[in-house]
């Protein structure tokens, strides 16, 4: 607001004998978005030595003019998505491998994922135990392949493991100790440990696991290994029995055998052959996107019988319940590559038809 005060008095050497009073008061506000209201007043005041003849009073009217201005303000929302999770098979890299071998350390499990039918790697065919390093440094965290392969793998001066695929450095995923290059010799205290932290960093698992990725999984095949139990992987620890067998021929050796027949007596000239079987050896199917031996698809349970509990399972399984978890390759029921309700179902009516 600015006021002004503008006083005039006429001095000559011929005074005025008229005194004219002249009031005048303008108002003006003016209200607008730049610049502040002003306010100006002006008063002009003539005195005389005479009293004044004439009272004049003019009112003027204030004028108020506002202005309205509409501030427009606009609000710019960024919505982040949210950071894909890495340990999702979804989000898994691809290569030309037709498999990806995934380690939980947390749960020792070894998981092979097949690609699906958009080229991604989210069908488990294979869930396997393994031990891992004896410290958490031993066996590393991250993204590695599966590089050079040996048939036998020499440990020092007495011990050998079959199957030897690296993944890093002087590290690999191999089978259990055997005395000699022998199937029969067979160290058994060594899959014993498979399923804890016993080995100096390498991936100690079966026969099977270690033949699994030894001929199925090429050199370039993506190895992810994380600390914990991201996915809720689980196996179970592989029988000794079992490791009595060459994955690659299913057959026993010699020095696997233990003959019930302590002496034969036989001519000169004669021959006869010793055939071993074992019907309770699990053996590795020659087709990889079967189950895994041992079980049968509907045992998700893996108690060895497919009944009503089994159903059960899959369904708190389904539900996410804590301590249950499901493999694609035993819960797959009706074969369409995913679990879901419609396996319960279809395990319902196995279990309903075979009763």
């Amino acid at each position: 607001t600015t006021k002004s005060t503008e006083k005039s008095t006429k001095k000559s050497t011929t005074k005025s004998t008229e005194k004219s009073t002249t009031k005048s008061t303008e108002k003006s506000t003016t209200k607008h978005t730049e610049k502040p209201a002003t306010k100006s007043t002006e008063k002009t005041t003539t005195k005389s030595t005479e009293k004044p003849v004439t009272k004049s009073t003019t009112k003027t009217t204030v004028s108020t003019t506002t202005t309205t201005t509409t501030v427009s303000t606009t609000k710019t929302t960024s919505t982040t998505k949210k950071k894909s999770d890495p340990n999702s098979p979804e989000n898994f890299p691809v290569n030309a491998s037709p498999y990806f071998i995934y380690v939980e350390k947390g749960s020792h499990t070894i998981t092979i994922y097949a690609k699906d039918s958009h080229g991604k790697y989210t069908t488990a065919v294979r869930t396997y135990l393994t031990a891992t390093g004896r410290t958490a440094s031993l066996t590393p965290v991250g993204l590695f392949s599966v590089g050079g392969k040996e048939k036998w793998h020499r440990w020092g001066s007495s011990s050998f493991s079959p199957y030897c695929s690296r993944y890093y450095g002087g590290l690999f995923f191999h089978g259990p100790l055997y005395k000699q290059k022998n199937f029969g010799s067979l160290k058994e205290s060594s899959v014993s440990a498979i399923g804890t932290n016993a080995s100096s960093g390498c991936m100690r698992t079966s026969a099977q696991a270690a033949y699994f990725v030894y001929a199925f999984c090429p050199s370039g095949t993506y190895v992810k290994i994380v600390n914990g139990s991201p996915l809720g992987k689980s196996a179970g620890r592989p029988a000794i029995k079992s490791q009595y067998v060459d994955p690659a021929t299913n057959k026993v050796p010699v020095a696997g055998v233990n003959l019930k027949i302590s002496s034969k007596t036989v001519k000169i000239g004669e021959s006869f052959t010793v055939k071993a079987t074992g019907s309770d050896i699990p053996t590795e199917p020659t087709d990889p996107t079967q189950p895994q031996p041992g079980y049968q698809v509907g045992d998700v349970n893996k108690d060895g019988v497919i009944d009503i509990k089994d159903a059960t399972y899959l369904s708190l399984a389904l539900a996410q319940k804590t301590g249950y978890t499901v493999t694609l390759e035993l819960g797959d029921v009706n074969k369409d590559g995913y679990l879901n309700a419609r396996d319960v179902t279809a395990l319902q009516r196995y279990v309903a038809d075979k009763s």
